[in-house]
């Protein structure tokens, strides 16, 4: 990349590793010789914010700085990828977080906007959302058994909320902390839920 480098992303059952950069640029990287793969993955006009593959590895999404978010497809030799262009949408905020469901057919965004989308993969429309966050989304992720969504949000009291798949309605209260939410992983059996904090700190609950 020519310039920084904001988010990366394994490709599940590959040695492959995809990168998102402030150069509006993707690019896939071979882990064995750690060069690239292909050409550079074009269609974003601002920064790469985020990356994430599905868990069949056959898909990476992709959010920017100016809202956009852009499905790829990884072909069966998982050298050659190519653009889905129905998967992408103009927000009000850059999208800061993007992570696929366990089955891979959709995947959620966190965003500038305050809010949490989940997409359909296929089609690009918002099968759940938005839902209003209160404060900037920095940060979304799926449990592992695919029954909840987790989001981490700034604001005056900062926040996790998580979010019923099956009825898609807030888990309990938010969880605070005294800073911004940058990033958050549920545990294998998901139960447990890790946050990555702007006040130094990593937390468990």
């Amino acid at each position: 990349h020519k310039k920084q480098v904001y988010d990366v992303a394994f490709i599940h059952g590959t040695r492959l590793l995809v990168s998102g950069s402030f150069d509006k640029r993707v690019r896939v990287w071979a882990l064995d010789t750690g060069k690239q793969v292909g050409k550079s993955l074009l269609g974003h006009d601002d920064a790469v914010l985020t990356v994430a593959a599905s868990p069949d590895g056959r898909w990476i999404v992709s959010g920017g700085e100016n809202g956009r978010i852009l499905v790829w497809k990884v072909a069966t030799d998982k050298t050659d990828l190519r653009r889905i262009p129905v998967s992408f949408l103009k927000y009000m905020g850059g999208i800061k977080g993007v992570v696929f469901a366990p089955d891979s057919e959709t995947y959620a965004s966190a965003s500038g906007d305050k809010t949490v989308c989940v997409w359909k993969r296929e089609t690009g429309k918002i099968v759940l959302g938005p839902l209003k966050v209160g404060s900037g989304a920095y940060s979304v992720s799926y449990s592992p058994d695919g029954k909840k969504l987790a989001a981490g949000t700034e604001e005056h009291i900062i926040t996790t909320r998580f979010f019923d798949l099956t009825t898609f309605e807030p888990i309990g209260e938010p969880l605070e902390h005294p800073d911004t939410v940058l990033g958050l992983a549920f545990s294998e059996d998901s139960q447990l839920i890790a946050t990555g904090c702007a006040d130094n700190l990593v937390r468990t609950w």
